[in-house]
């Protein structure tokens, strides 16, 4: 699993124009520094989270307010519980829950459809009817800003994985608020599988 890498600051570490990431570390959902540089906009956020138990719609970078909630402040998420204030690198972390479900159904050719189920806080994952497992993360990308992806196996026949590419990746072609979508490779003109 492919997740976001963190300097002691908090701050994400970049390599080659896409967040650096690492399969020891924690995954960062909606970092604070790529909204700042515009890697992805308000729209790209989750439509609501849960903040300590209770939910809080998006208005624009805030949910909820300075007494309960969490806000972008300067480059980084602001956490309030009754009026005190706690800084972090990601939206989602501490008390800040996403609202996004425990599974989603994945289909197109040549997957048919696959049930993926989360498994940690950034990765949902299935088997195809070959037995491979099919994932979905949720991930920044620094170049434009999409954030959910689809990594699946690449058959040449039934059940026989591509020897040169076994595996092939698309990208949430709409907003990054939901997984739920289309999605495809650049330049984006063909639709290769859908989320729902």
């Amino acid at each position: 699993m492919a997740t976001i890498k963190l300097q002691p600051s908090g701050a994400v570490v970049i390599k080659e124009g896409k967040v650096a990431c690492s399969c020891c570390e924690v995954c960062c959902p909606y970092p604070a520094q790529l909204l700042v540089i515009q890697s992805y906009s308000s729209s790209d956020l989750p439509d609501a989270v849960t903040v300590d138990g209770v939910s809080y719609a998006r208005n624009g970078t805030s949910y909820g307010d300075t007494t309960n909630g969490v806000l972008l402040e300067g480059n980084v998420w602001v956490k309030y519980k009754n009026g005190v204030r706690s800084p972090r690198p990601c939206l989602i972390q501490g008390g800040v829950e996403d609202q996004f479900a425990d599974t989603y159904t994945v289909s197109g050719e040549p997957l048919g459809s696959v049930t993926l189920t989360r498994v940690s806080l950034c990765l949902w994952t299935g088997l195809d009817s070959c037995g491979n497992t099919v994932f979905l993360e949720l991930f920044a990308d620094l170049d434009d800003g999409r954030i959910w992806y689809l990594e699946f196996p690449s058959y040449i026949s039934p059940c026989v994985l591509e020897e040169w590419s076994p595996i092939r990746a698309v990208e949430n072609i709409g907003y990054g608020n939901t997984p739920v979508g289309s999605y495809g490779s650049e330049p984006y003109d063909e639709v290769v599988l859908s989320v729902s």
